[in-house]
């Protein structure tokens, strides 16, 4: 599956991104959209080095593992590399950008795209404010709520300034004009 992944997804005759340094939140999930997934080996199969940061160190490798061998066998340059960590965490976003920054002089683009939608909303039958008042607040756990709150988006934040360093640090890089630093935000109508 890999292999047709890579295949399907090249780009090389429009865009080359050797070089390039992409971090992505949520890049080994393949959950119903597999939006992080998507981007993780499109940026791999475009010569890329990708870090994929989620919750399973285990479930990160087998990921890039998958994709890596199906890079070597292809002859491309791209790789992938997982690495642990919660976004939902300030200490976590430093010590992930730590991390990447021992590995990476720099990197070319975040991309802060892991999203989770915790606890069950059912959607009320009858439109009064006493139904919307039980089905989005009475049924929804503060502990769901300040989960999604955290995932979806106190940890974009915490992770943007984290890595505010090593996207400046483009500039000190061989060829480092070729593409501006980026932070990508991904949203869903469900986060």
């Amino acid at each position: 599956m890999a292999d047709a992944v890579l295949d399907s997804l090249t780009a090389s005759n429009l865009f080359d991104l050797t070089g390039v340094v992409a971090v992505v939140t949520g890049g080994g999930t393949r959950n119903r959209q597999g939006i992080g997934l998507m981007i993780s080996s499109t940026l791999l199969a475009n010569g890329a080095t990708v870090y994929i940061i989620g919750p399973k160190q285990a479930d990160l490798d087998k990921i890039a593992n998958v994709y890596n061998e199906a890079a070597e066998k292809a002859k491309k340059p791209g790789r992938m590399y997982g690495i642990e960590g919660d976004v939902r965490l300030k200490s976590e976003a430093l010590r992930l950008a730590q991390e990447v920054g021992k590995r990476e002089k720099h990197i070319t683009v975040l991309f802060n795209n892991a999203g989770v939608t915790s606890g069950s909303f059912k959607k009320p039958d009858v439109a009064s404010a006493e139904a919307y008042r039980r089905a989005y607040f009475d049924e929804v756990p503060e502990e769901a709520f300040d989960h999604n709150f955290k995932t979806n988006a106190v940890g974009p934040y915490w992770l943007t300034f984290a890595f505010l360093p090593l996207l400046e640090k483009w500039k000190e890089s061989p060829g480092g004009a070729r593409f501006a630093p980026q932070i990508v935000m991904t949203s869903s109508m469900n986060g």
